[in-house]
């Protein structure tokens, strides 16, 4: 008998300590499983699912951005920008100095349209959108064995909020300012799933700023880095001349998404359709 924390003995356990004892821990036992968390016996219950109340009453999330988000805060900050003393493409050029890749978007872009208000929200006083891209190990991310693919996603993130970091002194020291969303999954993501849960999409953004494209799988792809790359977006109030937006804002003429619908046929949810639709 193995008596538990609070006092009392489980036969059960008993029987599973005993079991491991006679019985190796390794590729031979019955499971087949080396080190398996079955080969030994659990002195305490396996933790269950959290049974307590939510804190937020239902339907909480129809009363947070980015759903509507005059219903949720209707104060409007007249936004103030700062003059860029020096070209976007000079920012640009030294921003590539550490970064993998480098864009910069106007905060009025078509393609941004649906999300200005949910971006003002966050940082009223935003101007431009400054897009980092952080090129992900190929071999490690297509790695069998997890934690070196998991190691690789947290690693690639560092860089980039690292970079972000730098990118915002650097804005400081031309008069401006700025700050960054999330790389990944937003705090409130428990608030608003299954709504839209993001204030900014980085995809867009880059997609915007000519780095690279959206496939049918949904993934960015960068001409040079594929799908293994990770993006951040940098919201500042400097404000570049309207011809530099122009000329960063140009559309990328390719696109590696060849309708070969590989990416529909892999996908073990059947996440996407033969016709595209998500």
């Amino acid at each position: 008998m193995i008596p538990l924390a609070n006092g009392h003995a489980d036969g059960r356990n008993a029987d599973a300590a005993e079991r491991a004892a006679r019985v190796p821990v390794g590729p031979a036992t019955p499971n087949g499983r080396r080190n398996s968390s079955a080969d030994w016996s659990f002195p305490f219950p396996v933790p269950g699912r959290w049974q307590g109340k939510k804190r937020l009453p239902a339907n909480t999330e129809m009363r947070q951005p980015w759903v509507d988000v005059d219903a949720y805060d209707a104060t409007k900050i007249p936004p103030r920008f700062v003059r860029s003393p020096v070209s976007a493409a000079e920012v640009k050029h030294h921003l590539l100095t550490f970064a993998d890749d480098v864009g910069i978007v106007s905060i009025d872009h078509p393609a941004l349209a649906h999300e200005l208000d949910e971006i003002r929200y966050v940082y009223p006083h935003a101007r431009s959108l400054i897009v980092l891209i952080a090129e992900s190990n190929k071999a490690s991310m297509q790695s069998r064995y997890l934690p070196t693919a998991n190691h690789e996603l947290y690693e690639t993130e560092d860089r980039l909020f690292k970079w972000d970091h730098q990118t915002i002194r650097y804005l400081k020291s031309l008069g401006g300012d700025g700050l960054t969303t999330t790389i990944g999954w937003p705090q409130e993501v428990s608030q608003r799933w299954p709504d839209k849960i993001w204030p900014l999409s980085h995809k867009l953004v880059a997609q915007a700023a000519g780095l690279g494209v959206i496939g049918t799988s949904r993934n960015f792809l960068h001409p040079k880095f594929g799908a293994y790359c990770l993006i951040d977006t940098v919201v500042t109030n400097l404000e570049f001349d309207a011809r530099d937006y122009v000329e960063s804002q140009r559309p990328l003429d390719w696109n590696p998404c060849l309708e070969c619908n590989l990416c529909v046929a892999s996908c073990p949810t059947e996440a996407i359709r033969a016709d595209g639709d998500f």
